[in-house]
């Protein structure tokens, strides 16, 4: 509670922290994450699905971001705006699946797991889909 009180008061009043703030508090969930999938005997499909779709999203994110900061002065002169807002959206996607992830961990810590299936919306949209978890009431 204490750090996020901490990097929302440095984000707020030095905007530049946000960015790295960010990157810093997302990295002890990514290696706990890691580390869980390192540690499973057995390959969960739903949890290896979620951290491929988690981590492309971060990484794809995360190096978009990097080229929009480094090379912004390039893209302004080729009329190229849009990077920004692609990072964006790459976050944006990153973010729900670390959250469908992050629910998914949970249930496999409490043993849970078998009651939940990985869907994604629009289903057509496969990889590229917003993914979410289906509870099932009874396990199978």
């Amino acid at each position: 509670m204490a750090t996020t009180i901490i990097c929302t008061l440095l984000s707020a009043t030095y905007p530049k922290f946000n960015q790295y703030a960010l990157i810093l508090l997302g990295t002890p969930f990514l290696s706990k994450i890691i580390l869980m999938y390192i540690s499973l005997k057995k390959k969960d499909i739903a949890f290896k699905t979620l951290l491929q779709r988690f981590l492309f999203f971060y990484v794809t994110g995360f190096t978009v971001w990097t080229l929009d900061k480094v090379l912004c002065d390039l893209w302004l002169q080729l009329q190229i705006p849009y990077f920004h807002a692609i990072w964006h959206l790459l976050c944006s996607f990153g973010g729900v699946a670390g959250l469908a992830l992050s629910i998914y961990v949970h249930a496999l810590s409490r043993g849970q797991a078998r009651t939940f299936r990985l869907k994604n919306y629009p289903e057509f949209a496969g990889f590229f889909g917003l993914p979410y978890l289906e509870h099932n009431d009874r396990e199978s």
